[in-house]
């Protein structure tokens, strides 16, 4: 049984504040969804972001702490607020 504070991630346990999520729009492009990663720091996370994130806005989160939003442009620029 998982602590409401916790989530499985390949059998180990970690708090879910450790969690990391990237959120995604029902944009057009895809659907709506969320998705739970770990990463061993800021720069993981945001390499991890770009590649799931693909062609897509998506905003990245740690915990329940917002982090920062990932956005694409026409010149296939990423900006980041």
């Amino acid at each position: 049984m998982v602590n409401s504070n916790e989530a499985e991630d390949g059998g180990i346990m970690v708090k879910r504040t450790d969690v990391n999520r990237l959120r995604f729009a029902n944009d057009g492009i895809g659907p709506g969804k969320t998705v739970e990663f770990c990463a061993e720091d800021a720069s993981e996370a945001l390499i991890i972001a770009r590649d799931e994130a693909a062609n897509r806005d998506v905003k990245l989160w740690k915990g329940e702490r917002f982090l920062c939003h990932l956005k694409h442009n026409t010149f296939d620029v990423r900006e980041i607020s």
